[in-house]
């Protein structure tokens, strides 16, 4: 069964054009009828029309009609179906695990630790097609911000809107973060098909509070999960911690227990020793970004498998059919004259000034 849609649908209003056309027509014959009424002497209205043929008027207003309508068509891009065709799309699950602890605001990568995850991120939403993406945030806690998904405008979304405050329970636990990716592509699995390659970028300054980091390590080699880690922050000298008000004003900066200026750095070792073990990658951020494009790389270098297969109708454009019915209804109009062929006696019977001429 074929099925009818168009590009532009907008465009089908001008069809009211039609029945304005008709009405101008029938408006103007009866004016001309009113003209002719005023001459009065039938034998001069005679002459005077001996050479007009009204049934060759009446069509080159049809054909007008006709070539407006069809044109109209033919712009708005009437789109038949015409089969069901099959789409496949391959890809990779890929997990982003974003700091959102206090450490974060530290100014060592500007304009901040924080600011400067987020949109290495987004240049990675941009360069990524067709894998499915998802968005955990973590500090003391995790959680999923965004599940795994192919519309990227919305993880997007998800990720405008998390910030340092985003889980009030402060602190860096990786393994937390860890745990929560490997439940999530879990759950994602199909048992039936073989798992995909499960990616998990960590995106963090590498601080972690957490003893048990090797067993987690280890549920995540069993899960064949490879961890991959962008690291933000100076390892030297460091940077202070800025507190903000809730109007975001500074008030200064995170003290210890003694009142000393609490000074985060880029811990290495442990995103290295995370990365290593999974056989991921670690990279450190720059103010180029070309760690973005040298994880794209890496993993675009691992196989893929298939995520969905979608079945649609194809449509194709059948716009030039009606253009050229327009151009032949138009042309032919323009073609045709209203004079009579030869010059046959017109008497009154043939001119019947009461009747229309459309």
């Amino acid at each position: 069964m074929a099925f009818l849609k168009f590009t532009y649908p907008h465009l089908l209003w001008l069809l009211l054009g039609v029945p304005f056309l008709v009405l101008l027509r029938l408006y103007s014959n009866w004016q001309k009828r009113k003209a002719i009424t005023r001459l009065g002497n039938p034998e001069l209205v005679v002459q005077l029309f001996d050479s007009v043929d009204p049934r060759r008027r009446r069509w080159k207003t049809w054909l007008f009609i006709l070539g407006y309508a069809l044109l109209v068509f033919a712009m708005s891009g009437p789109q038949v179906g015409t089969k069901i065709a099959y789409a496949k799309r391959e890809g990779l699950d890929i997990l982003i695990a974003l700091d959102t602890s206090l450490s974060m605001q530290a100014e060592d990568v500007a304009p901040n630790r924080f600011a400067k995850a987020k949109h290495e991120i987004g240049t990675l939403l941009n360069q990524l097609d067709g894998d499915r993406v998802g968005l955990i945030a973590f500090a003391g806690s995790s959680f999923v911000q965004c599940p795994l998904t192919t519309d990227y405008s919305a993880l997007n979304m998800f990720l405008d809107i998390l910030s340092v405050q985003s889980i009030p329970q402060q602190g860096s636990i990786l393994t937390d973060a860890i745990r929560t990716a490997i439940d999530t592509f879990k759950r994602q699995q199909d048992k039936k098909e073989k798992p995909p390659v499960q990616i998990l970028l960590l995106v963090t300054d590498g601080e972690t509070h957490d003893p048990n980091l090797d067993e987690v390590l280890q549920e995540a080699m069993e899960a064949g999960i490879r961890i991959f880690a962008i690291g933000l922050g100076q390892v030297q000298p460091g940077s202070p911690i800025p507190l903000y008000d809730r109007r975001g004003q500074r008030v200064g900066y995170k003290k210890d227990r003694q009142g000393g200026t609490v000074i985060t750095r880029l811990e290495e070792t442990t995103l290295q020793r995370l990365t290593l073990a999974t056989q991921g990658r670690y990279y450190r951020a720059t103010p180029s970004e070309d760690e973005v494009s040298d994880f794209y790389d890496a993993i675009s270098e691992l196989e893929r498998r298939q995520l969905e297969e979608r079945q649609y109708t194809a449509y194709e454009n059948r716009g030039f059919f009606f253009l050229l019915l327009a151009g032949l209804c138009l042309v032919g109009e323009w073609m045709l004259t209203d004079r009579r062929k030869g010059q046959a006696q017109c008497s009154t019977e043939t001119l019947d000034i009461r009747s229309p001429i459309l």
